[in-house]
């Protein structure tokens, strides 16, 4: 069975205090734009239970979905 960790291709080029840069190959790119696509607009969560399991508010994830698309 071949390891599902083997198309990961994630790279942590920086981080500092306040940013962190990713390079994302283009499979985990779709994933993450998919997951944050899902979230914000298929699955109903009331926005306290949103943030609680996001990190984040419902208007923060929608922003970096719309820069991810």
């Amino acid at each position: 069975m071949p390891s599902l960790l083997q198309n990961v291709t994630v790279e942590i080029t920086r981080a500092t205090s306040d940013v962190i840069t990713v390079n994302l190959g283009p499979d985990d790119a779709l994933a993450i734009n998919n997951a944050l696509t899902e979230i914000c607009n298929g699955v109903h969560l009331d926005e306290w239970d949103f943030q609680t399991r996001m990190g984040v508010d419902r208007e923060q994830a929608r922003k970096v979905l719309s820069i991810s698309s």
